[in-house]
């Protein structure tokens, strides 16, 4: 198993303790390569569009952030992960303006 399976497997959200207040209804890891050309993980954790984002708290986000940092160092992946989190309905949007641009 590749690191980045090994990464999939441990951040499956059904898995870890995250806040309920985010709905987090998927995370997905990539390799990333970050802005000094070190390699580590870019986390994409999506959360439900029904979030009522004036629920979620400055530490909900730090606990969520914590946990998927704790999962991985405690199983010695020393990878950093960026973490992103967004609504579909916002990835959507994204997508649309990039099909406008070509």
């Amino acid at each position: 198993m590749t690191v980045i399976e090994t990464v999939r497997d441990l951040l499956d959200w059904r898995k870890l303790t995250l806040p309920e207040s985010l709905h987090v209804i998927g995370i997905e890891t990539e390799e990333y390569v970050d802005w000094q050309g070190e390699e580590s993980l870019r986390v994409n954790v999506t959360i439900a569009d029904e979030t009522d984002l004036s629920q979620v708290t400055g530490l909900d986000v730090i606990e969520l952030k914590s946990a998927i940092r704790e999962r991985l160092l405690q199983n010695r992946i020393l990878l950093f992960p960026y973490i992103f989190i967004a609504k579909p309905s916002e990835l959507l949007e994204v997508d649309d303006d990039d099909q406008d641009e070509e």
